[in-house]
């Protein structure tokens, strides 16, 4: 009896970490998706893309360096845009 408790204590405290990560994933219940949310968070995304090309001009201007190439804003908005999607 001892042995099982001594081991169920190891494998309790290894696995501590991952039991308390699952049981507070889920804490509410299995997430739902709707259309709403979904269309909300893209609105989301997106202005804040368009946001950043203003700052982009914005941060040009107060440092009193020329405007950003379209290029360079094309590749910094694609890394937002990849980065919000994987997220």
């Amino acid at each position: 009896m001892i042995i099982k408790q001594l081991v169920h204590k190891f494998y309790c405290t290894r696995l501590r970490i991952v039991r308390v990560f699952l049981c507070c994933a889920v804490q509410w219940g299995v997430p739902t998706i709707s259309t709403g949310a979904v269309l909300g968070m893209l609105a989301g995304v997106l202005s804040g893309s368009i946001e950043s090309i203003g700052d982009y001009y914005a941060c040009a201007r107060l440092a009193g360096a020329p405007p950003p190439p379209i290029h360079a804003i094309n590749r910094g908005l694609n890394l937002i845009m990849t980065s919000k999607m994987k997220s």
